[in-house]
């Protein structure tokens, strides 16, 4: 009834388009006539009854759209004005695009959401967030060299933007140029302020360039800022491993696994560590038959399980899972020579998922 009161003032049309929701037209009207029309039907409802109602206003022409698609604008508009609260109104711009984009992108239309950001951009070329949105979207779609055009553009528009320096970290890392990704995720960690991502990363990044103890510096530093961090531990321990630091590692693995009992690589690689260590023979065979058990299709697991068993002289054991590690693409065959060929009475153990 607001609605069509100031609508009938002002030559305008509405109706009803869905439920909880009402459409306006103002022919001819300029954006600030149309600012100052939704005031008005904002005063109208709130002497009526106490409710608060949220406006979107597009503009035609704005870009290439049609006049049909004023409608969808304005919603699209809505859909931005709600950031501010209730009782809000904003006019169809750039942001509302981005907001869109990200719409799109939550429910799974990557496409949807790069037609978004780019139609976004051409309202605003210097917008850093829409940047950074579409070169996350190519990234998503394998469009690496053009994810990574988006970011340094980001970086351009703006120095001290933490996130597009990290997402080119991230780039650079996905396309192996390690120097490249240590560079950006530097910058990203002096622009973020204790970030557990950037140190993670600058983690795994040292790692990939052998520099083990500036790795486990920044894993550490990574698990001080989210403790709760299974990824962060099991890295930290194959840092350990390399440096040489066995103890170290055993802990970190232990702690990893402990934090996600369904992390299937800590599970392996602390049974084979044990192993290694001819420490708890039967606790390294627990955990390299746990890891099977939650990943039946990786190789190296029953690669370890097999040579765990060997160890143990379970033979038939190491001879089941040395057999199926070879028939995922390991070559075993080393150790499948081992294994003698009348085998002392073993103790039956149960090998899930062989």
């Amino acid at each position: 009834e607001a609605a069509e009161t100031v609508c009938e003032a002002q030559n305008g049309l509405c109706g009803r388009i869905a439920p909880g929701w009402i459409g306006c037209f103002f022919p001819r009207k300029s954006t600030k006539a149309c600012e100052q029309i939704a005031k008005a039907i904002r005063n109208a409802v709130s002497e009526r009854k106490r409710h608060s109602i949220t406006i979107g206003i597009a503009q035609f022409p704005t870009l290439d759209y049609s006049g049909m698609e004023i409608l969808e604008n304005a919603r699209k508009a809505v859909f931005h004005a709600e950031f501010f609260g209730p009782d809000s109104t904003t006019c169809f711009d750039a942001v509302s695009l981005n907001i869109s984009g990200d719409r799109y992108y939550q429910d799974g239309n990557i496409q949807g959401a790069v037609d978004e950001f780019k139609r976004a951009l051409s309202m605003d070329p210097g917008n850093v967030n829409v940047h950074n949105s579409l070169g996350v979207c190519h990234a998503v779609l394998g469009e690496l060299d053009k994810a990574l055009e988006e970011f340094r553009t980001a970086l351009d528009l703006d120095a001290a933007e933490m996130m597009a320096a990290y997402n080119c970290g991230l780039v650079y890392y996905l396309q192996k140029s390690y120097e490249k990704s240590l560079e950006f995720f530097l910058l990203a960690e002096r622009l973020g302020n204790g970030v557990f991502e950037t140190a993670f990363q600058l983690g795994r990044t040292f790692l990939e360039l052998k520099r083990t103890g500036e790795a486990i510096d920044c894993f550490e530093k990574a698990l001080r800022r989210n403790p709760d961090s299974a990824p962060a531990s099991r890295y930290l321990a194959e840092a350990c491993v390399l440096d040489g630091r066995l103890e170290a590692a055993v802990n970190a693995y232990r702690t990893a696994a402990k934090k996600n009992p369904n992390d299937a690589e800590s599970l392996s690689a602390l049974g084979a560590l044990l192993n290694q260590e001819n420490r708890d023979p039967e606790i390294a065979a627990l955990f390299c038959r746990q890891s099977v058990h939650i990943s039946p299709e990786n190789g190296l697991f029953w690669e370890r399980l097999g040579r765990v068993c060997l160890n143990q002289q379970r033979y038939e054991e190491a001879r089941n899972a040395l057999k199926r590690a070879a028939d995922l693409g390991r070559d075993c065959l080393d150790d499948l020579k081992k294994i003698p060929d009348f085998d002392p009475v073993e103790t039956p153990q149960d090998i899930s998922g062989s």
